[in-house]
């Protein structure tokens, strides 16, 4: 019996450890992870302008720079119920244009 009870024994702590591995190999990969993420949308430091020939790789690439923003031209469309509804009453919000239409 008491061979029995010790290798239950190890063989629960090995377990135990295993699983401690497992966990804290994961949480650091999610961490990583993660600050990558945080890191590339919210940069810690200081923005550092591009370089010129970072700008012609990009430009090269068929990316353009952000250079300024430009709002959205001011219209306005009929809602569901015939209303009509202007861009620039929804201004400060995120708005989903989605046009739909049959042949």
């Amino acid at each position: 019996m008491t061979g029995t009870v010790r290798n239950w024994s190890e063989g629960w702590r090995l377990a135990v450890a295993m699983r401690r591995r497992f966990v804290t190999r994961w949480f650091v990969i999610i961490a990583i992870i993660a600050a990558i993420a945080v890191e590339g949308f919210l940069p810690l430091g200081a923005a550092q302008p591009a370089s010129p020939a970072a700008i012609e790789l990009w430009r090269d690439a068929g990316v353009t720079p952000f250079t300024r923003r430009i709002d959205a031209p001011s219209f306005s469309l009929p809602d569901l119920t015939g209303r009509s509804v202007r861009l620039k009453d929804f201004r400060g919000r995120v708005v989903l244009l989605y046009f739909w239409a049959t042949s």
